[in-house]
């Protein structure tokens, strides 16, 4: 409906969260891995750069990290069982708010590894 209108809005607010989780986590430091599509993907701490299946993933990633990071996440509001979803609901300003979150908590994280 409407050339796609609502898909094209969840793709652009989607790629901005997740570029803006990219580079908070690349200036922290962290090795944070993000799959999935722009509606739905995935927060994992690995150093590969793909996992390509659950075996992969059980094997390459740090279910630790990623679990401080989504307590640390929802002390800040942002509710997420380490998946972020963006829907048509979601507006700029919710990504600039999430992001500005995402921030204290990856900064929180890395203080963790001092």
């Amino acid at each position: 409906k409407d050339d796609g209108t609502a898909y094209n809005h969840i793709f652009r607010l989607g790629n901005m969260l997740k570029q803006g989780l990219d580079t908070i986590a690349e200036r922290h430091g962290q090795n944070l891995l993000l799959q999935g599509f722009p509606g739905a993907w995935t927060i994992v701490f690995s150093d590969k750069e793909k996992l390509i299946n659950h075996k992969d993933s059980l094997d390459n990633s740090n279910f630790v990290k990623s679990a401080q990071f989504g307590t640390l996440l929802k002390s800040r509001g942002v509710l997420t069982t380490l998946r972020f979803c963006t829907s048509i609901a979601h507006t700029e300003k919710d990504v600039a708010e999430t992001r500005e979150r995402d921030e204290g908590a990856m900064q929180a994280l890395a203080e963790m590894d001092e």
